[in-house]
C-alpha cells in the first residue's frame, strides 16, 4: 500500500522547482517514505527505461512510527510486523562506536 508522486524533468533542465509531497500516516504503523529516480530515453518506439541493475538511484528518506491504535480494517491486507525486545535483544547486532 502505497501512493505514488511522479515530477517529469527535462534534460535540458538547468534548475528545478522545489517539491514537496505529503502522506497519511496510518496510527500505530511503520512508515518508509523511499525515493527513486527513474530515467528515461525518447526513442523513435517511444519511451524507453535507461535504469539497469547498476544504475537504479534510490534512497530511504526516513522512517517513521506513528503511535495510536491500528485501524484493522484499514490494514486488512498490509504485512504484519511484531516487535519484540526480546527477539531485538537475541537477533540483531548492535554498532557501536
Amino acid at each position: 500500500m502505497y501512493e505514488v508522486f511522479n515530477a517529469d524533468i527535462s534534460f535540458t533542465d538547468k534548475t528545478l522547482a522545489p517539491q514537496q509531497w505529503t502522506f497519511e500516516i496510518e496510527p500505530g504503523c511503520l512508515t518508509v517514505p523511499v525515493l527513486s529516480l527513474g530515467f528515461m530515453k525518447h526513442k523513435m518506439g517511444g519511451l524507453v527505461i535507461m535504469n539497469n541493475e547498476k544504475f537504479s538511484p534510490a534512497a530511504i528518506l526516513e522512517t517513521v512510527f506513528s503511535s495510536g491504535e491500528i485501524d484493522e480494517a484499514t490494514t486488512k491486507k498490509w504485512q504484519k510486523m511484531r516487535f519484540s525486545s526480546k527477539y531485538i535483544k537475541k537477533k540483531s547486532i548492535i554498532y557501536e562506536d
